[in-house]
């Protein structure tokens, strides 16, 4: 892919191999970002390109068995050439359909056997749609979900459109972060991704969360702005649920857990150290990312993706 040297893309079967490769070197746990060739984004088109995704990926699941988590990434079935994420109409996303589609996406994937599904951090109601659809299907997929998805300049190194999709988050805006990951949690979540894996300090103060749930809820109580219901019916919702209910959400958050996402443009920042100043200044730049993430999480880690981790195990970074 461009801008991230060493890294393809694979179908079915050579997809496999690297993956029973990686697990040989110790590697339990993979994100697979599913796409094809289709260039329609209409909401047909889009419940389509899913079920030949989930179509492949059952295929996948059979081909590596049930050795591994397999957590798939929806990002390719909604991706419009702008860069938002979601059923296009004119001058924007339709919020009905793309939620129809989100529901789509949750029922199909947890009938293929999907382990865990991704949902984005670009809409607010991706959770509750997700989950109703792997409900209706009685799946037990998991979500996985990137609540604190940030408008990064880093991330989707490899497309041409510019960065600023107009649903993330913007970077440093860590009550908007938190606030959209608690409500994930309460909406269904069982781990947060942080993503990029830089944002530590997302990362410790949700640990700190988890740890004392007490904390989470003078969050809601403190910083919640009175007219969020406005500005998102399903964050105010949620927010209404949580504090009419604090033990259940005590629950809830005391079961998440908490991982941390390598975008794109971290990869292709470690190959460039790599090529100027040598592979092992890169490695111990990674090392060191991870052991950051590592103490920043504690003991509600569940894991980091990183494109770079079986290379890593091999004393390389892609470059």
């Amino acid at each position: 892919m461009r801008h991230l040297p060493g890294y393809a893309v694979h179908g079915i079967f050579s997809g496999r191999d690297v993956i029973l490769d990686a697990m040989g070197q110790g590697i339990d746990k993979f994100v697979l970002r599913l796409s094809d060739s289709g260039a329609k984004f209409d909401y047909r088109s889009c419940v389509t390109r899913t079920e030949r995704l989930a179509e492949a990926f059952y295929k996948m699941r059979g081909e590596v068995g049930r050795y591994a988590r397999l957590t798939v990434d929806p990002f390719a079935v909604a991706l419009n050439p702008d860069g938002r994420w979601g059923v296009p109409t004119e001058g924007g996303i339709n919020y009905e359909k793309t939620t129809e589609l989100l529901e789509k996406i949750g029922s199909l994937f947890a009938a293929a056997e999907a382990d865990a599904l991704v949902t984005l951090g670009r809409l607010d109601v991706e959770v509750e749609a997700c989950r109703h659809g792997i409900d209706r299907v009685g799946g037990v997929t998991i979500l996985s979900s990137f609540s604190a998805n940030s408008e990064t300049s880093a991330a989707y190194i490899y497309l041409d459109h510019g960065h600023d999709t107009g649903q993330k988050i913007f970077p440093g805006n860590i009550n908007e972060m938190l606030l959209w990951s608690l409500c994930d949690i309460w909406n269904g979540t069982e781990i947060v991704l942080v993503k990029p894996l830089e944002n530590l300090h997302v990362s410790a103060r949700l640990s700190d969360y988890i740890r004392g749930p007490h904390r989470a809820i003078e969050f809601i109580k403190s910083y919640v702005p009175q007219d969020l219901a406005f500005i998102s019916p399903a964050a105010g919702r949620a927010v209404a649920e949580i504090r009419e209910d604090p033990e259940e959400f005590a629950r809830r958050l005391g079961a998440a857990r908490i991982g941390a996402y390598a975008v794109s443009g971290t990869t292709f920042m470690l190959s460039l150290l790599a090529d100027s100043c040598g592979v092992d200044q890169a490695i111990a730049r990674l090392r060191e990312m991870w052991l950051e993430v590592l103490a920043a999480l504690g003991d509600q880690v569940d894991s980091i993706t990183d494109r770079n981790a079986a290379s890593y195990l091999r004393g390389q970074v892609l470059h």
